[in-house]
């Protein structure tokens, strides 16, 4: 079976996909949003984007830690936090912006199925805070 064609939207990526076919053959909508700080939607290949400054959030989550603020972050904020020092601090400094825009996707997308998880977690487990 072909994939459908989609167009490019202005920055090159497939047009948003209304739904995605899952490895496992489920199909899923093509926008994800309301169970954790970011919307994801699927580019017609079915790769997940945010449309957040994944940069600026991560630098901003990064200096109230250093401003001796990081009790007011969720875990996973300081996650991202950290991330930022990484990105800042290794050869990943040395690539494009549109390279480190891939890669803090890349690292999101799990960060956040991680949030999502545990959020559903303690759902599930009557243990909501």
């Amino acid at each position: 079976m072909t994939q459908p064609m989609f167009p490019a939207d202005i920055n090159g990526i497939p047009a948003h996909a209304a739904t995605v076919t899952t490895l496992y053959g489920d199909t899923v909508s093509g926008t994800l949003s309301g169970l954790t700080l970011h919307d994801w939607t699927a580019d017609g290949d079915g790769k997940f984007h945010t449309s957040t400054d994944l940069g600026a959030e991560w630098r901003h989550y990064h200096d109230m830690m250093m401003a001796g603020l990081a009790d007011q972050l969720t875990g996973i904020q300081r996650l991202e936090g950290n991330a930022e020092v990484v990105f800042e601090n290794t050869g990943l400094a040395k690539l494009s912006a549109a390279e480190q825009a891939r890669d803090r996707e890349d690292v999101q997308r799990e960060y956040d199925a991680i949030d999502a998880a545990m959020k559903i977690d303690q759902q599930t487990m009557g243990i909501d805070p």
